[in-house]
């Protein structure tokens, strides 16, 4: 039978996951941050939490697909993002993944 572990912090809980998985652990609440800094980079677009677009927070929903930010069909050629958001993904361990040719969501890697 295995016993509860109890922490004192939400962080030191977060920290032990992150310790035995041998991974980051992010909150959706560091997203929250960077769909701010999207939105000053990208005024005007649709930026939101995935949470909006299909109950699952963690990551963002974004139109660079459909607005020209982003290119599925130039995926593999390096050019697929504006070096704008190529650049700020890349500084803030961030990737993109392709829900369809128009729908661009963005995670933690």
């Amino acid at each position: 039978m295995s016993e509860d572990l109890i922490f004192s912090s939400e962080e030191e809980a977060l920290q032990h996951l992150a310790n035995i998985t041998g991974k980051s652990i992010k909150v959706a609440s560091d997203m929250s941050k960077h769909i701010e800094k999207l939105k000053a980079l990208f005024p005007g677009h649709m930026i939101k939490s995935t949470k909006e677009f299909d109950g699952k927070s963690g990551g963002i929903w974004t139109d660079f697909a459909e607005t020209g930010i982003s290119d599925y069909y130039k995926m593999g050629e390096g050019k697929e993002h504006d070096p704008k958001l190529q650049k700020y993904m890349d500084e803030n361990d961030l990737i993109e993944e392709w829900y369809d040719a128009g729908t661009l969501m963005i995670y933690p890697k």
